[in-house]
């Protein structure tokens, strides 16, 4: 890797650490502004994202950060924080302020990380963890499980070419929490009579994952495609009404279970409560729902394929891209250059992070979009 992406760390915190407190201040005002920028490094080849705009003091292998939650909802703080052998969540005092300290591997503890632990796997009992948190009442505000692992993510050490494992547990297969800003493609392929021959086209559907009134989200069908088919398929033409108005909407990707051949079909969990989701995710089988739901969550089972998009802004105009695009695959597909191209990441709070990369091709496959990105080049 160049050498412009091997910075000096101690630099680097240090502007962390000068901006944190400006930045948590401003959280969730939603004004729109610039944040500070979010920095991709690379120490002893291996590639991380570490990010500008929250107060970080590193021990080690680890580091803490501040992380705006909002204030504490419950007075338990036992019942409201999380120790684990990696990634913990302390809480601000009872009717204290809004920060939460989170403490995460640095860039040397993804580096180096213990050898009888796997770091993603910590991280993931982490986000389990966070969910019953919310289902304990911990977080006020409209937060949710997702929202809160989104906003920890953006405020720690990342391994790059895994952000999106991160911020959406999104590992190209299994489960992934829809989020303001994805779009779902159904489609199922059918044989079309064109005159003397048949010709294989498709039925779809696309649905916006959009933001609801009471927190959580929606679906809402932008474009359908019906061949002037029947349309009877519910997954494809009706899906916003089958989820109905569950604000919790949990995805499974088709995906195959370790030794076995067959693919389990997408599922659709919606539901209201996350512990009820919770309970649900765990009774998905392989064939897709179980017999017998779980109380108070929808399972739906697709019989189509599935593809989960991302909204970004690319030289002024919003395009949706497969979840897992990186930069060079953008760029390349639209003849752009890397040059001269620019990434700003949209954070929860609504403020936009440049981010500061190398302009070379070996950097950018390590920049891999996420919703609300905003790209551009000349």
């Amino acid at each position: 890797m160049s050498e412009t992406l091997h910075k000096g760390l101690s630099l680097t915190m240090a502007v962390i650490a000068s901006s944190g407190f400006l930045a948590l201040g401003g959280c969730g005002r939603g004004h729109g502004g610039a944040a500070p920028a979010v920095h991709l490094q690379e120490v002893a080849a291996y590639p991380v994202l570490v990010p500008g705009f929250t107060a970080v003091a590193g021990n080690g292998g680890s580091q803490e950060a501040l992380v705006a939650l909002g204030r504490l909802a419950i007075p338990q703080s036992e019942r409201c924080s999380v120790k684990g052998r990696i990634f913990t969540l302390v809480p601000p005092p009872w009717k204290g302020g809004a920060a939460w300290t989170v403490t995460s591997p640095s860039v040397k503890g993804w580096q180096t990380p213990p050898p009888d632990l796997d770091l993603r796997a910590e991280w993931f009992d982490f986000v389990h963890s966070l969910a019953a948190m919310h289902a304990s009442g911990c977080f006020g505000g409209g937060m949710t499980a997702a929202s809160v692992q989104q906003r920890i993510a953006e405020a720690i050490t990342i391994p790059a070419d895994e952000s999106l494992v991160f911020r959406y547990g999104f590992t190209g297969s299994g489960v992934v929490d829809l989020l303001p800003g994805m779009m779902l493609q159904v489609e199922r392929s059918v044989l079309v009579d064109k005159g003397a021959r048949r010709e294989l086209q498709s039925m779809e559907a696309d649905y916006e994952v959009t933001a609801a009134t009471t927190g959580g989200v929606l679906l809402h069908r932008t474009r359908a495609v019906s061949l002037h088919q029947p349309q009877t398929s519910e997954e494809i033409f009706h899906l916003d009404r089958l989820s109905g108005e569950a604000p919790l909407l949990r995805l499974f990707l088709q995906s195959a279970a370790a030794g076995d051949s067959k693919q389990r079909p997408s599922v659709l969990l919606a539901g209201t409560r996350i512990e009820a989701l919770e309970v649900a995710t765990k009774t998905v089988t392989g064939n897709g729902c179980p017999a017998r739901p779980a109380v108070d969550v929808k399972c739906i089972t697709f019989h189509e394929a599935v593809s989960l998009l991302v909204a970004c802004t690319v030289n002024g105009k919003q395009q949706y891209l497969p979840m897992g695009t990186a930069l060079t695959s953008l760029l390349d597909l639209q003849h752009g250059s890397i040059a001269t191209a620019s990434v700003a990441r949209r954070l929860a709070d609504g403020r936009y992070a440049p981010v500061d990369f190398p302009k070379t091709q070996e950097a950018g496959v390590h920049i891999i979009l996420q919703s609300g990105d905003r790209v551009t080049w000349r």
